[in-house]
């Protein structure tokens, strides 16, 4: 006759993430999980490995309020603003800037978040800016036009000399 292996406790789980526990006991109990192979200890052991691989609940607590500081900062600073690219400024101190129209018409002398964009700009590109136009972050050429607008760009030399909007 076969026989018969008692199968765990329903509190072993608890028991092994408790702290309490003195750590001997649970070591002890995680053996005895280990070493039986019934489907409740396999189960058990399956979900104190995924535990041990997902990290301690501080580290993944300190990575959610990370990424929930970082989500807040970005609430924080607004929304994107659409611009038009006019032209590069000389620098000034190493620093590149460019010259951009806001959307309500005003001009704007921002600088340029990566120095690398500056050479893919050309006069009329639509571009976002941080929110209060302090920085332009990067070129957005698939910006989907909305309502009805025109757009009438005259180049002259190699030069934008007009921009206008009608709408």
């Amino acid at each position: 006759m076969a026989k018969l292996k008692a199968a765990a406790p329903p509190g072993i789980h608890k028991m092994l993430f408790d702290g309490a526990v003195p750590l001997d006991h649970r070591k002890r109990l995680l053996a005895h999980v280990c070493a039986d192979d019934s489907p409740e200890c396999a189960a058990i052991a399956e979900s104190v490995l995924n535990a041990a691989a997902a990290g301690s609940p501080d580290e993944r607590k300190e990575q959610a309020i990370q990424k929930l500081n970082e989500l807040i900062q970005a609430m924080e600073a607004g929304p994107l603003r659409y611009a038009t690219f006019l032209r590069m400024l000389p620098p000034r101190n190493g620093v590149p800037r460019a010259h951009v129209v806001l959307q309500d018409g005003t001009s704007a002398f921002t600088v340029l978040a990566e120095e690398a964009l500056a050479e893919s700009l050309q006069c009329g590109d639509t571009v976002l800016l941080e929110a209060q136009a302090r920085a332009l972050l990067f070129l957005d050429p698939d910006r989907p036009d909305t309502g009805e607008e025109a757009r009438l760009e005259r180049r002259w030399r190699g030069r934008c000399t007009g921009r206008g909007r009608a709408g």
